[in-house]
């Protein structure tokens, strides 16, 4: 009896994975984040309060397995840009602020005035944005100034989980990477920056690679969860960079596809890449859990949300379990010159336009719904067409396998259509829970269970499904990208802006 334990801290829900080592199963526990609202824009948690929460879903787990000592070793996957100060006994000092918090805009903004978005992405690989944890750090700096004095650290949320199970301050390289002052070259924290910053070094906690054993399970913890003390306390990582890990997207040139509500992507390379290119394209960089590899980012906002938009703005009731997409199936390609720029909550990358919008071209009275739908769906698939792309260029390699993972996987007419307009060929993991799922393999790694990070993932004896490209299909998209989609957004930026602009 071997099991390993992933704690997955997400916005929504958090979660306690058990993999089953020699069964080759996973049993899932669950309960929602419970997240504040103190004023307009913010967003917080509770930390004590989320450790409450967690400790008992670890409880419930714990009591369905034989023997507490068959687990070997716990880790922790999480939102990447949450964070909150504690003192020198691991107290809370701050609410943990939530990753779409957006009350660091001046801080974001002293940023790019005072160093300036080439600078800080030469060390870090990210572009100046508000969300990333120095702007929270800076925010309290500023408005908590008691608590920020009497801080020890400064804990990103898969810290927080690592600290209260083993007391050590610790956190990995990829959650380390999206506080904006970590050099993702160099695998430490930027001394430069943070003294650009007026920040004290020494609140970063300790930085290691995804898969390390940092401590043991406390005494205090293992009366919390049902934990046997002892237990290996392992780091694991950002919660995207996680699930690629689990689905075996961590070779160079593997493209993860997460799609939900937005879409998000990660394309495994084997070095940063601090070019104006990159910079230029708005792709964040950011250490994987997979020593020297190194994850790019891409994405975005609406995806799954244009289907579930369409489907509401008409009326369509409940979403069946494959999106209501009949009406779609029955449309050709090409939605009949029906075109759906999907930006109804600005674009993401490459152009990072929040003032953009969404439009509809070629509308005529002969579409119906179903024409709606499937062009909604051909423009998330263009616009992931339009990042592979752009990524391709930046980073100057082919992307050789697409891991599509998310809700969009129950549709096979949706795979069929991404495959299609992107031209690759899509691997569908039969795992459940990646984030979680990844953290869990990587206690594995650090508790000696596993050699190698193939090895791990070897172990889930998972299995994949295909999507192939079909060759007409291909290009046919290929001609409809270029000589319309592309040109569709260049075309509309000046009026969208002006749009926006209004009072």
């Amino acid at each position: 009896m071997v099991y390993l334990i992933g704690l997955d801290v997400g916005t929504t829900n958090l979660k306690v994975i058990v993999y089953d080592v020699e069964q080759k199963a996973q049993s899932v526990y669950s309960c929602p984040t419970r997240t504040h609202y103190p004023r307009p824009g913010w967003a917080e948690y509770y930390a004590e309060e989320l450790w409450t929460d967690m400790a008992a879903l670890l409880r419930q787990a714990v009591r369905q397995l034989p023997e507490a000592a068959a687990v070997k070793g716990v880790s922790v996957a999480s939102m990447g840009e949450a964070g909150l100060l504690v003192d020198a006994q691991g107290r809370a000092l701050s609410p943990m602020i939530a990753w779409f918090d957006t009350r660091a805009k001046a801080q974001s903004h002293w940023w790019r005035e005072q160093v300036g978005q080439v600078e800080v992405y030469a060390v870090t690989g990210h572009p100046i944005h508000p969300s990333f944890g120095v702007n929270k750090l800076m925010w309290l700096r500023e408005h908590e100034a008691e608590a920020y004095a009497g801080a020890a650290y400064w804990l990103s949320a898969e810290d927080w989980f690592l600290h209260k199970l083993s007391g050590v301050a610790a956190t990995d390289y990829s959650v380390a990477s999206r506080t904006m002052v970590f050099d993702v070259a160099a695998h430490q924290w930027s001394a430069a920056l943070l003294e650009r910053a007026g920040l004290r070094p020494e609140l970063m906690p300790p930085a290691y690679c995804g898969g390390t054993a940092i401590g043991q399970v406390t005494k205090e913890a293992a009366q919390e969860t049902g934990l046997a003390q002892g237990t290996a306390v392992v780091t694991g990582g950002h919660d995207h960079i996680c699930a690629s890990f689990a689905v075996g997207a961590f070779k160079p040139g593997a493209l993860m596809d997460s799609t939900g509500t937005s879409e998000s992507l990660i394309l495994t390379i084997p070095k940063v890449l601090t070019s104006a290119e990159m910079c230029r394209q708005n792709f964040a960089q950011e250490c994987h859990v997979v020593a020297n590899r190194y994850g790019g980012l891409a994405g975005f906002p609406v995806s799954g949300y244009l289907v579930e938009w369409v489907n509401r703005l008409l009326e369509h009731g409940d979403i069946a379990p494959d999106f209501g997409l009949a009406e779609a199936a029955a449309v050709p390609s090409g939605s009949e010159g029906l075109l759906f720029l999907p930006h109804l909550r600005g674009s993401g990358s490459p152009s990072f336009d929040p003032s953009c919008r969404g439009a509809l071209i070629g509308l005529t009275a002969d579409h119906g719904r179903g024409h709606l739908l499937r062009a909604a769906i051909e423009g998330a698939c263009y616009e992931l067409k339009s990042n592979i792309l752009a990524l391709e260029s930046a980073v100057g390699c082919q992307v050789e396998k697409v891991y599509a993972v998310g809700k969009v996987t129950q549709s096979d007419l949706w795979l069929q259509i991404k495959a299609d307009v992107s031209g690759k060929e899509l691997i569908v993991p039969k795992v459940r829970e990646a984030a979680g799922l990844g953290a869990a393999l990587l206690a594995g790694l650090g508790a000696g269970l596993f050699r190698s990070p193939g090895e791990a993932i070897a172990s889930l004896a998972a299995g994949y499904s295909e999507t192939k490209p079909e060759p007409e299909q291909v290009l046919f998209y290929e001609h409809q990208y270029d000589a319309f989609y592309s040109k569709i957004y260049p075309a509309l930026r000046e009026l969208h802006h002006a749009l926006a602009e209004q009072p």
